[in-house]
């Protein structure tokens, strides 16, 4: 058995997804999910309980509190946490407003696993890891350009 290194939260609304991908990751060495969340709400009451990840895995269309309203209410409360947003939402002009929350990672849901390890791995890291198509968007943000339009 490898030690952990990284906790993370899964957070899905799906929960044959999430049951999928916290065993993907618990298969991962170094890597352990902590904490199962159907919404952002759950999130939230069960990081009241004071166990906090190293990581949030954050889906962007959920019921209750998307991942949007997640990630701003994360990085509000709980700054030092990184979120990294697996999604099959891919519209620009979401990416931009997960930026202005706070995100500093993405990848699609049809991710493979060995890309998923690497942005999980990248994230802890270097604090970002954003999937290729989402660069040049990422890169307008950081130099203060023009959000995409609707």
């Amino acid at each position: 058995m490898h030690p952990v290194i990284c906790n993370i939260a899964m957070v899905d609304d799906h929960p044959r997804f999430r049951r999928e991908m916290v065993a993907l990751i618990d298969g991962m060495n170094g890597f352990s999910v902590t904490i199962e969340a159907a919404h952002g709400k759950d999130l939230v009451l069960q990081l009241g309980s004071g166990r906090l990840p190293d990581l949030v895995l954050l889906d962007i269309c959920m019921p209750v509190m998307d991942g949007i309203e997640t990630a701003s209410w994360l990085t509000r409360h709980y700054p030092q946490l990184k979120i990294l947003i697996l999604s099959s939402e891919c519209d620009p002009v979401v990416i931009w407003r997960l930026l202005e929350c706070g995100v500093r990672g993405f990848v699609l849901k049809n991710t493979e696993p060995d890309e998923l390890r690497v942005a999980l791995e990248t994230l802890i890291a270097d604090g970002t890891y954003f999937t290729f198509s989402f660069q040049e968007l990422v890169r307008r943000f950081q130099q203060g350009g023009n959000p995409p339009s609707v």
